[in-house]
């Protein structure tokens, strides 16, 4: 059974490594094969008929880093011309759709959604949407936004948001929240060492955090003489940021922190620090190595997570959109110094309390399991030629 998952482009980015990790996870296993016979002491709502055939996920988008990763694993993605085309982008969407004609399209994009949206009532394939962040509403947009067949949101924030904005009844939106592939061990770096890593795209809606680690390295290196500092990611800013990293770096006369750029393998980087600053899937991946983490991004601050402030960072997806307090160089520095201030417990308590989280609600495979949940209304109307197709 064909599933097409539509996106703008698959570079590196948050949305991005969420679909790739969804292809990885669904791709030549039976949807059956997630759940058994039942889940939580209840039939799994796939219909009766379902075929036992593994799944086969195919990609389309304009390309990219994670594009071309998913490709030298054997998976098939067919290119899309970039959103900025939009008129060619939906003619060769429709194309797309009319060859391969799959049993499910899956768009993770307001531009994609809106391009399957003709072909799949042409062809009588259901659409589902994924909705990754809370987009504007305003005029023309929100008569531009497709909720598909059955909709999903990353968290609850944004599924409240698409159900006041589209008028969706709620029962039509699922939560798939993300989820992330769990190393078997931790990697940690020793608890007396001092390596900080920070990942996000580096645009201007998301690159605080870089520039506020910037401003405080050179007290940072006074305080803790053996600091280290990588920022992974890549964008608009990231010329600028990295240009600040080498001025710093050339004052201090050594390399303390690091701009790498975009990334796809972000989990060697974490391997080894001491603590995480960011927001959201980063997030997420630095959690399941055990890594400690201050929340902080362009759309709020949490601080350090810990059990206090850990429902609000999942209502949120990990953004902190919404919540959290002002930040500033002093406020981060601050939050740093009071980490490395703990004592070993404490730190590992806390080590503790982040991976165990992703483990129990944000692992890859519990992602593809909500995510086929949500396909489940789509899998029972299907006909049967499509379940064996």
């Amino acid at each position: 059974m064909k599933i097409l998952m539509l996106a703008d482009s698959l570079d590196t980015g948050g949305a991005e490594t969420h679909i790739s990790t969804l292809a990885t996870e669904l791709h030549g296993r039976s949807p059956r094969a997630f759940f058994g016979a039942s889940r939580g002491g209840e039939n799994v709502p796939f219909s009766t008929n379902i075929s036992e055939k593994p799944l086969e996920i195919i990609l389309a988008s304009a390309g990219g880093k994670i594009a071309q990763s998913l490709v030298d694993q054997g998976f098939k993605h067919i290119l899309l011309p970039t959103p900025s085309r939009s008129l060619l982008c939906l003619f060769k969407t429709f194309r797309i759709i009319e060859r391969e004609r799959p049993s499910i399209v899956h768009a993770h994009t307001r531009r994609t959604a809106l391009a399957a949206f003709l072909p799949c009532k042409i062809f009588g394939i259901p659409l589902a949407v994924t909705f990754h962040a809370r987009f504007s509403m305003s005029f023309p947009k929100r008569l531009l936004t497709v909720a598909g067949d059955v909709s999903a949101a990353v968290s609850e924030d944004i599924r409240e948001h698409i159900e006041r904005e589209l008028k969706i009844p709620k029962n039509r939106i699922k939560i798939t929240k993300n989820g992330v592939k769990i190393p078997e061990k931790t990697q940690i770096s020793s608890k007396n060492h001092h390596k900080i890593v920070f990942v996000s795209r580096l645009d201007a809606d998301c690159s605080l955090g870089a520039d506020l680690l910037c401003s405080i390295t050179p007290r940072l290196a006074q305080k803790y003489p053996d600091i280290e500092i990588i920022l992974v990611g890549g964008g608009e800013e990231y010329p600028r940021i990295a240009q600040k990293c080498r001025e710093i770096n050339q004052k201090l006369n050594r390399e303390l922190i690091i701009s790498v750029g975009a990334q796809t393998n972000v989990e060697k980087y974490l391997r080894g620090a001491s603590l995480f600053v960011g927001v959201s899937r980063a997030a997420l991946e630095a959690m399941a190595q055990g890594l400690p983490v201050i929340l902080l991004g362009n759309e709020g601050f949490l601080g350090l997570l810990d059990e206090e402030n850990l429902p609000l960072a999942e209502r949120t997806n990990f953004t902190c959109r919404g919540f959290g307090r002002e930040v500033d160089a002093d406020v981060l520095f601050a939050e740093i110094q009071a980490f490395f201030s703990l004592d070993d417990a404490e730190k590992t308590r806390i080590s503790t309390l982040c991976r165990d989280t992703v483990k129990k609600d944000y692992s890859a495979h519990k992602m593809a399991q909500d995510t086929l949940l949500t396909y489940a209304p789509l899998f029972s109307a299907l006909p049967q030629k499509n379940l064996d197709s």
